[in-house]
């Protein structure tokens, strides 16, 4: 339905531009009611994808516990902040900079 939101841990989904488009694939959701997407324009390693999305399922979670209506960017944030924090990640660190929140941030999350 309207206002969901994709995670995609697919190797360079985000790059919108280059050889390997992920725009027909991000278009074609958006149509279908994606509103907004958590994506990379590079290559990601599984693992990362994979450890990323963990963290972001959880701050639902979390979020859900609270009866929180949280925004898409701040779920986002602390994703980005729990996968800093976490010691099973400390090899891909830094790459978490690379996932973008692309589309309507201000999503709530429903309670």
């Amino acid at each position: 339905p309207r206002g969901s939101v994709a995670v995609l841990s697919a190797c360079g989904v985000g790059d919108v531009a280059g050889s390997g488009s992920g725009s027909p694939l991000l278009i074609k959701l958006n149509e279908l009611g994606i509103e907004a997407a958590i994506v990379s324009p590079f290559a990601v390693q599984g693992p990362v994808g994979a450890r990323f999305a963990f963290h972001f399922a959880n701050q639902i979670l979390k979020a859900r516990e609270r009866r929180e209506n949280a925004s898409l960017t701040s779920l986002f944030q602390r994703a980005k902040t729990a996968f800093q924090s976490d010691d099973d990640a400390a090899p891909w660190k830094a790459a978490v900079g690379e996932f973008v929140l692309a589309g309507n941030g201000g999503l709530e999350l429903c309670r």
